[in-house]
């Protein structure tokens, strides 16, 4: 397998793996919906966020605050 295809292939199956492992700790071992919620509830909240807009109101305030605080805190030449 060429270096091009295993940087592809390995991370695709390492969350293949870590998505199997949510929904097995969450369906078959009782992991409690406070400490790792079911999978399909995130990806609803991630929908009704990104692509119905919930979250795209708050977008320009949180952006000003990340700048406002990086350059607060680069540290400039003197």
């Amino acid at each position: 397998m060429n270096e091009r295809l295993k940087s592809v292939v390995y991370p695709l199956l390492l969350l293949a793996v870590l998505l199997a492992l949510w929904v097995a700790a969450v369906r078959y071992w009782g992991v409690p919906n406070y400490v790792l919620p079911p999978l399909d509830s995130v990806i609803a909240a991630l929908k009704r966020g990104y692509i119905d807009g919930a979250y795209w109101k708050d977008f320009g305030f949180t952006l000003s605050s990340m700048m406002l605080g990086y350059i607060g805190g680069v540290r400039w030449p003197s």
